[in-house]
């Protein structure tokens, strides 16, 4: 159930964020444009057309590479998919390393598995998340890596303190 009720979590969020992404023919937000540019840039000249942390601006210049090598479409009709595909699929992982720390937490406390789902639920599809939708995506992405530190240091403390 816990395997089967996460993944459902994290589809939830991948379906909500691609309805927003898909829903207009631009990408939504204020800095929509600014990852297409990134992207671009990466493919056109091999480095940001303005400087930046470049791991978002990688994987989706690297997905519009994939899906220019796989449907035979040209740069500019790839990009913008790949942007909207990162987005949808990637901020919503956050839910997975939120659901098993608060997993970790209800055993602890003898509550049941719902709290977990709640928390995973509520990070993935709640109004903060689904409102950055198209817009800070780098940041969208970075709270998925914290997220799984914040559970990494804490399976760390537990294997060294007991």
């Amino acid at each position: 159930m816990d395997l089967a009720t996460l993944l459902t979590v994290v589809a939830a969020g991948i379906a909500a964020r691609a309805w927003l992404l898909w829903s207009t023919p631009l990408v939504p937000g204020m800095n929509g444009g600014y990852y297409l540019v990134q992207a671009r840039a990466l493919l056109e000249h091999g480095r940001l057309g303005i400087p930046d942390l470049p791991l978002t601006f990688i994987l989706q210049a690297t997905v519009a590479k994939l899906l220019q090598l796989l449907t035979g479409r040209g740069l500019e009709s790839s990009v913008l998919p790949s942007v909207r595909l990162c987005d949808a699929l990637l901020p919503p992982l956050v839910a997975v390393p939120v659901f098993l720390l608060g997993r970790i937490w209800c055993v602890q406390n003898n509550r049941g598995v719902w709290p977990a789902v709640v928390a995973a639920a509520g990070v993935a599809l709640g109004t903060p998340a689904l409102t950055m939708v198209g817009d800070f995506e780098k940041n969208s992405l970075g709270l998925v890596w914290l997220a799984g530190l914040v559970f990494a240091l804490h399976a760390w403390t537990a294997r060294r303190c007991c």
